[in-house]
């Protein structure tokens, strides 16, 4: 069974690409520049914690083989729920650590771990295996 594009599903696409997306792209602008506030903004956890980083945390595997992993943690004793990111690019960039900053000062644990054989973590790198 093989997609034909019909006349009827190129209008749709037409419809959508000319009318839709930028009537959508203008409403989207128009209230962020606004200042108005829609509620769910509202509803947005804050900021509340000092951020407490551990970095390159050797994690042993059971072959024996350790991982590097940066831990951002809030600064405060507790118990907090934990987000854990793999990467095979480097755990360092700023993207990564802005993330796991942003998530650890309000309320979660930030773990991203180089994946096996990049970067700071040892062992072998298999493409699109670990």
């Amino acid at each position: 069974m093989s997609f034909r594009s019909t006349s009827r599903t190129a209008s749709r696409i037409d419809l959508t690409r000319r009318i839709l997306l930028p009537g959508l792209l203008a409403f989207a602008s128009t209230s962020a520049l606004s200042g108005e506030s829609h509620g769910w903004q509202d509803r947005l956890s804050q900021p509340e914690h000092e951020v407490a980083v551990r970095i390159d945390v050797r994690v042993p595997m059971r072959d024996g083989v350790e991982l590097s992993a940066d831990v951002y943690l809030p600064a405060e004793q507790g118990k907090w729920p934990v987000i854990l990111e793999r990467t095979p690019y480097d755990n360092s960039r700023n993207f990564y650590v802005n993330r796991a900053r942003y998530f650890a000062r309000r309320g979660y644990a930030y773990v991203v771990q180089d994946c096996r054989g990049r970067n700071d973590s040892d062992g072998k790198w298999y493409a699109w295996s670990h």
